[in-house]
C-alpha cells in the first residue's frame, strides 16, 4: 500500500484497501483536477510536495 500511495497508483490502493468500494467512492466524490493530488490533502499533499521539490 505504501508503494501504491507513493506513487498515486489509486487503481491499487482501492484493490489493496480493506473495503474496495469506500475509498473509490470518495475519490470519485471529490475528484481532484491532478491525478498525482489526494482528496484529504489537495494542493497539500505531503507526498506530492516532497516528489516535486526534490
Amino acid at each position: 500500500m505504501a508503494v501504491a500511495r507513493k506513487n498515486f497508483d489509486w487503481q491499487k490502493q482501492f484493490e489493496l484497501a480493506f473495503d474496495h468500494d469506500k475509498p473509490r467512492k470518495c475519490r470519485e466524490r471529490k475528484p481532484t483536477s491532478e491525478q498525482d493530488m489526494c482528496t484529504m490533502c489537495g494542493e497539500f499533499c505531503a507526498l506530492r510536495l516532497v516528489r516535486n521539490n526534490i
